[in-house]
């Protein structure tokens, strides 16, 4: 009896361990920009009206999404997705993220209007 006693203390022990320590899950970022790594307020901190230029955009956020060829085109498109489910513990954590910022240039190739969906 003593034996039994002593391998459920260390089995639920290591059970408990394995809960506290461990985490189970996959998180996909293939696509995952740029973008995905500002939040809203921080984009829209330094994306300004009438102020930010497409140079200091694209040294921002890279190369958008949409179109392709994008040195002509005054509307630009940026996604970006990241997916996945992670268990810490016992508390699953959810990690689907998906953002879309489109940027519309005006003749003096500054920024006239953003629009962010997340």
């Amino acid at each position: 009896m003593f034996i039994v006693n002593k391998m459920c203390v260390y089995l639920s022990g290591g059970f408990l361990l394995c809960l506290l320590v461990g985490c189970i899950g996959h998180i996909d970022r293939t696509n995952e920009t740029t973008l995905g790594k500002y939040s809203k307020q921080e984009i829209f901190n330094k994306l300004r009206k009438q102020k930010t230029t497409k140079r200091e955009v694209l040294s921002l956020l890279g190369r958008p999404n949409y179109p392709y060829d994008y040195n002509d085109k005054n509307t630009w498109i940026y996604l970006s997705k990241t997916e996945g489910k992670v268990l810490y513990g016992a508390i699953p954590v959810d990690f689907n993220r998906s953002v879309m910022l489109k940027l519309v240039f005006g003749k003096d190739k500054t920024i006239e209007g953003i629009e962010y969906k997340q």
